[in-house]
């Protein structure tokens, strides 16, 4: 399963990994990057998402996303 619903923050990675999705889309975000900013504007656009996500999970202990879904994931 591929997440594609609403992903504008780091957090919301954090939240579909764990939940079963293989991968998170950024379409939105990226075009949003690419409008203000060409292809800088969507390198910027993903460095934001990652250190997002990695606050995250720093917040939560993990210290990979194979740790985020193996302490995470519902069974």
């Amino acid at each position: 399963m591929l997440a594609d619903s609403g992903v504008r923050r780091g957090s919301d990675m954090a939240k579909y990994l764990p939940l079963g999705a293989k991968g998170v889309l950024i379409g939105r975000a990226a075009l949003h990057g690419v409008a203000s900013g060409g292809a800088a504007g969507a390198s910027r656009i993903i460095e934001i998402l990652r250190h997002e996500l990695d606050t995250v999970m720093a917040l939560l202990g993990a210290a990979s996303i194979e740790d985020l879904i193996g302490r995470h994931r519902y069974q």
